[in-house]
């Protein structure tokens, strides 16, 4: 993502470094019209500093979303490792008055994000909670989104705080419910009080278990009061678990007989209680009858008849506000459930109330900046699995490249696989550099498939070689190597000039590796050392000497049954490579499909004449060999056992144990 050109010094200017015990913070030091930023900062990072500024991209979304949503107290989202947390609106000292370590990871829309409290994924509604910044007690609507790569743990979470006392004010208490002397109250099904105005206080009898925070007659906390434990709330304890509607014209709470309504809320999954002095209803029973002369018995079945009218009408009421407050919240529910699931563009709804428009537009907007962040940042993942395989950060124990450091490093064991192209010299000669590139490029779109089709991937690219590691076993590299030939060929199927065919040596050794990287600061490269990666280097060489496209070390072919892949061996002998004291008994490998004449008996006893020290007999029988009809690889090898036993009796033997070594000048 490109660091954006719309960003002006003075918004530059807004932002500094905080030290919090220790700990440099990045954040805003005022309010320059967006939203307020908080993240942990190491300084001298410019990569990390243009992922601050990027955020200003969504400055604008957040603050409409907020000036127009009027329940919102505030807006923001918070990364899981605490790289970024963003806020609006703007708060002053915000790294001073929360310090370094993030407490936002600490409260329930975060916590209550993961696949333990919610297995779905979905949008939901947090515990109720106090504000961090001293607002008050509240609820918060919030949504994970989780990597396309890893949908165990959210990347993120979104919230919108909404405080208890806008909920009492707004829709507890007022216009909202026109009867005199009535009010309601918001729970959950478990019976946690939720909000609850100051006549509730008085019946529930809820004075003695309320803190007050500061002067704020509704900002208690109610997060330990359950309702089934109130006395007083008996009659609410009973249909708190029903998840339906009803009503209750006789029910006794607190000091007198009241009419209680009661509604589910779907999206919240919250019950919302509406409770009436039966004195409102007498009184407007008793207005009637003063202007009635009908007996006692006609008076008594107009109250009853009336009782019955008020207690549906509170009834619809109650049912009419969880409407009006469930309903927009289910559609937007939705919307951020299917933003939170990847489909990210979303149409939004229509209401009738202008400010429900724009804030549905808002979270539309919300959705397809979203979108397009996720697109670039999975377009920026791809780029760097490119330079370093996604395998080499497994062995590494990393779950990202962010997380790989200097000097990071693991050892294990796996086999190495060397492949380069012979005559290459030769090749490039006829070609310019631009063709060059496009003829290793198009080599290389052959051969990089078949590695990874065979659970290996490419550590590095050595001008024309390639060097590929096998983290599972060796056959795995076997099936590879004869794969390579098959591509090869399929490759020069291509190529109109015979001149620009080509021919592939390949070495192959398993042994301890420590994988890691290396370099400095400013840059590093994830690199493969061992002395295995030298020995698989020398064996490729090898396969110009012999005339054989692949050739493998002993103790990599006593790991693979290799009738079970349909490869055949043949023992080239014990090669003591330079720089190297011990002999490497060594293998050539060939497909079955396409098998090399090594049945040659004047040619197996020379082998065994050679190792036994007993070279004129080796010199003998190797004589015995028919060139004219023999393998080019017979041929070479008998070529390569002659000039050894000349050069042993020539000079003399070394002092060795077991089998006589052939020394080969191999780098």
């Amino acid at each position: 993502m490109a660091r954006p050109q719309y960003i002006t010094q003075y918004q530059k200017d807004a932002y500094c470094n905080v030290t919090t015990d220790g700990v440099p913070i990045f954040t805003t030091c005022y309010d320059y019209g967006g939203a307020c930023i908080y993240g942990v900062y190491q300084p001298n990072e410019e990569e990390w500093e243009r992922y601050v500024y990027r955020t200003m991209a969504v400055d604008n979304v957040m603050k409409s979303f907020y000036n127009h949503t009027g329940n919102v107290v505030m807006v923001y989202y918070v990364t899981m490792r605490a790289v970024l947390c963003k806020i609006y609106p703007y708060i002053p000292d915000l790294a001073v008055a929360m310090g370094p370590h993030s407490p936002l990871l600490g409260i329930p829309p975060v916590v209550e994000s993961d696949r333990t409290h919610n297995p779905n994924g979905d949008a939901f509604f947090s515990s109720l909670y106090l504000d961090l910044t001293g607002a008050g007690w509240m609820v918060t609507a919030a949504q994970p989104i989780y990597r396309v790569t890893n949908q165990s743990v959210p990347e993120m979470v979104v919230c919108a705080d909404v405080l208890v006392k806008v909920l009492v004010d707004k829709y507890l208490t007022g216009k909202m419910i026109p009867f005199d002397g009535s009010y309601g109250i918001l729970a959950s099904t478990s019976g946690q009080l939720i909000a609850v105005p100051k006549q509730g206080i008085h019946d529930l009898g809820l004075e003695s278990m309320i803190t007050v925070q500061g002067s704020d007659e509704y900002n208690f906390d109610t997060q330990n009061i359950n309702l089934c434990n109130v006395s007083n709330a008996k009659e609410l304890c009973k249909v708190i678990r029903c998840n339906n509607s009803g009503v209750n014209s006789h029910a006794h709470i607190g000091e007198s007989v009241k009419v209680l309504t009661w509604s589910y809320i779907t999206s919240t999954k919250w019950m919302l209680f509406i409770i009436v002095e039966r004195t409102t209803v007498y009184h407007s029973v008793n207005r009637l009858v003063d202007n009635l002369t009908i007996g006692a018995v006609l008076v008594a079945v107009i109250i009853v008849a009336v009782i019955i009218l008020l207690s549906i009408l509170f009834f619809w009421q109650s049912r009419s506000m969880s409407k009006k407050i469930g309903t927009p919240l289910n559609v937007f529910s939705k919307m951020l459930e299917n933003i939170g699931t990847g489909s990210y563009v979303q149409e939004p709804p229509h209401f009738s109330v202008d400010e429900l428009n724009r804030t549905a537009q808002t979270l539309s907007a919300v959705g397809k900046q979203l979108g397009t962040n996720v697109e670039k940042l999975k377009a920026l993942n791809d780029a760097y699995s490119r330079f370093i395989p996604s395998a080499f950060i497994e062995t590494l124990g990393k779950q990202d490249v962010v997380s790989v450091k200097l000097g990071d490093c693991s050892q294990c064991e796996m086999t190495i696989l060397f492949a380069d192209i012979r005559g290459f010299t030769q090749i490039s000669e006829q070609m310019s550099p631009t063709e060059l590139f496009n003829y290793l490029n198009t080599y290389m779109q052959y051969v990089g498939p078949v590695v990874t089709k065979n659970g290996g991937f490419i550590d590095k690219y050595i001008g024309d070689g390639v060097m590929s590691l096998f983290p599972n076993c060796a056959a795995d590299a076997i099936r590879c190597s004869t794969d390579i030939l098959v591509a090869v060929q399929s490759f020069n199927e291509t190529i109109r000039d015979s001149r620009h065919r080509m021919q592939v040596g390949i070495g192959i050794h398993t042994g301890p590796v420590i994988l890691g990287t290396i370099g400095f600061e400013n840059r590093m490269d994830a690199t493969v050392i061992a002395d295995s990666v030298n020995v698989a280097s020398r064996l490729e060489g090898l396969t110009k000497q012999f005339k054989v496209p692949i050739i493998v070390s002993d103790f990599t072919l006593r790991q693979v049954n290799l009738s079970d892949i349909g490869v055949e061996s043949q023992y080239l002998g014990h090669v003591c490579l330079k720089g190297k004291k011990i002999p490497l008994p060594v293998h050539a490998l060939w497909s079955c499909s396409d098998p090399v004449v090594f049945t040659d008996n004047h040619l197996v006893e020379a082998l065994r004449q050679f190792e036994s020290g007993h070279f004129q007999d080796c010199l003998d029988m190797l004589r015995k060999i028919d060139r004219s009809t023999s393998a080019e690889c017979v041929d070479a090898l008998s070529t390569v056992y002659e000039e050894q036993c000349v050069q042993y009796m020539k000079l003399g033997c070394p002092l060795h144990v077991g089998s006589t070594p052939l020394l080969m000048d191999v780098k």
